[in-house]
């Protein structure tokens, strides 16, 4: 693992996982508190459901109690203190599930609605107050859906739908829109990003990465 300094424009190695695995989902922003939070995911034992904290100020990581359910290919994102972990799978089906951690208690709630479907290998990202949970799979096929989840409410509504298929993609805000990139469309990897405005609620392409890829982080 490493850490980009952004006034050095280099990545500074930091110290490794305590457990071995892939596919597992991460919060980089967790105000109040700024952690760093890896959650679920896969291992050579199978899906996991353990969960490790970063704290940056002492260069270490330390576990956590674990989610209710195992999840790999999950989407995280923290939204009003609190740490969204959103579908998955748990080695046997897709998840609709949700869950939020609470740092200041160290307790999972399962007080949070379901996704309207289950699926795996989404991207989640918060803007505006709201949580969006982006692509995935469905256990068939590879989804180009949308779903908002506002939390004054506790709902899920699915918003307009990217214009294409994603799994495995990464999500990042920028200046009030919200980007896909990458993934794959269920045949290989793809090179487009696409951009969401929440105001027109619309997806519009944007410049193609150089290089196709799926599975990838942005932030």
């Amino acid at each position: 693992m490493g850490i980009y300094e952004e006034r050095a424009e280099q990545v500074e190695p930091k110290q490794k996982l305590l457990s071995w695995r892939t596919k597992f989902a991460e919060s980089r922003k967790t105000r109040p508190v700024e952690l760093l939070f890896a959650i679920g995911g896969l291992s050579p034992i199978g899906n996991v459901s353990g969960i490790e904290c970063y704290n940056p100020l002492e260069h270490e990581w330390r576990i956590l109690g674990p989610v209710s359910r195992h999840r790999s290919g999950a989407g995280v994102a923290a939204l009003n203190g609190s740490i969204y972990a959103v579908g998955g799978h748990d080695g046997l089906v897709c998840l609709s599930s949700v869950e939020r951690y609470d740092p200041e208690i160290n307790e999972w709630k399962r007080d949070v609605a379901s996704l309207s479907v289950p699926k795996q290998d989404i991207a989640v990202a918060e803007l505006g107050g709201y949580l969006y949970c982006v692509g995935g799979h469905d256990g068939l096929l590879c989804i180009n859906t949308v779903e908002r989840y506002d939390p004054l409410v506790n709902k899920w509504c699915k918003v307009a739908p990217m214009n294409h298929r994603r799994r495995g993609l990464g999500v990042a805000v920028l200046d009030g829109y919200l980007y896909a990139v990458g993934g794959s469309d269920g045949r290989s990897p793809l090179y487009s990003v696409e951009r969401y405005d929440p105001v027109e609620d619309r997806w519009t392409p944007c410049a193609p990465l150089r290089s196709c890829r799926e599975n990838l982080g942005a932030g």
